[in-house]
């Protein structure tokens, strides 16, 4: 009876939407290129919860990051305590709202990690709490100029920032990324193939004379013994900085011309964000069906991109 009644409310209220954010700089970076599009699409205003996502992160202790960007939407403190509120609400009326039509939900999830195209044209009639990764350009491309300009980085002007970018020739440099997952449940614990990192060195190393790779990982050293011969020229990416900035890193890697990604988002904005004339992308061909480095599902991969 109290859900029902609060539901009834709920949608007699004038639209908005709140954006209840989680995870790894990558998948905020989805989530709110999102639901930025479907705020647009709509006319009605985007709100950001940028906390009660992140309560029980407690082992990767990942925080909300956007604010490093030049985002036009902020976070809001009744943002976040409306849904701290309703995430009571959720428990109750999880399985109702699941059977409910797309539209008619004040809480929506994302179902599915494939390319949902029911999204695009979501009508929103009333206030929603809108959350999940939608790991997909494709939700938010025909507004690819303002997603370009939000996520521009505020301490790019950073005398710092500009001496290295400075420092890097971009027609001779790659900017390789791994990630490494320990997720039981897959033979190779989600982690790409070393295979594919051979191939796609060997490429650009065919590619590109005098070429030098700069290593974007959480265990940088460790890529360049097993990648790398001596004789190969490597930069480890984590030298620029002594703060292990992930926000500094994504800046400097979309900078560069020449990719090869891992099966991370944080690889695939790093790529994305780059606006070099003639970029090559080399991503990962290989799928990863469940768990955190979910991988080659439909929607992914921009067309543009080479699948190795």
């Amino acid at each position: 009876m109290l859900r029902s009644f609060g539901s009834f409310l709920i949608k007699r209220c004038k639209p908005f939407i709140i954006l209840r954010l989680y995870g790894g700089i990558g998948n905020q970076l989805f989530s709110y290129a999102t639901a930025l599009r479907l705020s647009q699409y709509n006319n009605v205003p985007l709100y950001i919860d940028a906390r009660s996502g992140f309560f029980r992160d407690s082992i990767y202790k990942r925080k909300y990051r956007l604010n490093a960007l030049a985002i036009t939407n902020k976070s809001s403190f009744w943002a976040e305590f409306y849904c701290i509120i309703f995430l009571a609400l959720r428990k109750i009326s999880k399985n109702k709202n699941r059977v409910e039509l797309l539209e008619n939900r004040i809480w929506i999830q994302q179902e599915k990690i494939e390319f949902d195209e029911r999204i695009l044209t979501l009508k929103i009639s009333h206030p929603v709490i809108f959350e999940g990764y939608w790991q997909s350009e494709k939700y938010f491309l025909d507004i690819e100029s303002r997603v370009r300009k939000e996520f521009s980085f505020l301490e790019v002007n950073n005398t710092l920032m500009a001496g290295i970018f400075k420092s890097i020739s971009l027609l001779n440099s790659v900017a390789i990324h791994v990630r490494h997952f320990n997720d039981s449940m897959h033979p190779n614990k989600g982690n790409i193939s070393d295979d594919y990192y051979f191939r796609a060195i060997k490429y650009f190393s065919d590619l590109i004379p005098d070429v030098t790779f700069y290593i974007f990982s959480d265990d940088p050293e460790n890529v360049r013994q097993r990648y790398f011969s001596d004789t190969q020229k490597t930069f480890l990416a984590s030298e620029f900085f002594n703060d292990g900035d992930e926000i500094k890193e994504l800046s400097l890697m979309s900078r560069f011309k020449y990719f090869i990604i891992g099966n991370s988002t944080f690889s695939w904005w790093g790529a994305w964000l780059s606006q070099v004339e003639g970029k090559v992308v080399l991503a990962p061909a290989e799928k990863v069906n469940s768990g955190e480095g979910s991988w080659g599902f439909d929607g992914l991969i921009p067309e543009q991109w080479v699948k190795l």
